[in-house]
């Protein structure tokens, strides 16, 4: 083979490989989250906005960008360091390019903050996601510390 065809086809393995990621991110990640627009704050006007996609999980928030074609999260925030800042209305300008959205929640975590765009029920399940969040003092124990705690009484 010449080293012509060895590049080209290395190319076209990479643009397959990258047309393959794209695919699985896309019908994957989106068929399991919830519709969202993220910037990083402090944002201006109606600049800084990106699509993606926010899920849930038992200790993370993971927020993947739609033209990313990372196969993990883009952001990944702890739910124990989440706070919610605020969230207001969306203003004119921004709810003229994106009508299903209908909030704005800002968020700190770890030093990070950012604003989510999103519908009245995804705000609703933010909110709830964020307060029933374990206490992180709380303490955890397995059955084997449980069993030795209550033979010492």
């Amino acid at each position: 083979m010449s080293p012509m065809s060895v590049a080209l086809l290395a190319l076209v393995a990479v643009i397959v490989a990258m047309v393959g990621l794209a695919s699985f991110r896309f019908f994957k990640v989106r068929s399991t989250g919830a519709p969202v627009l993220v910037r990083p704050m402090p944002g201006r006007d109606v600049h800084g906005w990106r699509h993606g996609v926010v899920r849930y999980t038992p200790t993370h928030l993971e927020l993947y960008k739609l033209r990313s074609v990372r196969v993990s999260a883009d952001v990944s925030l702890s739910r124990l360091d989440i706070e919610i800042v605020s969230h207001r209305q969306l203003t004119d300008a921004e709810a003229s390019f994106m009508p299903e959205h209908e909030e704005a929640v800002h968020l700190r975590a770890a030093g990070q903050e950012y604003e989510l765009a999103l519908t009245g029920r995804g705000a609703m399940a933010l909110h709830a996601w964020v307060e029933s969040a374990p206490s992180p003092r709380r303490e955890t124990l397995s059955i084997k510390e449980i069993r030795q705690r209550s033979q010492q009484r």
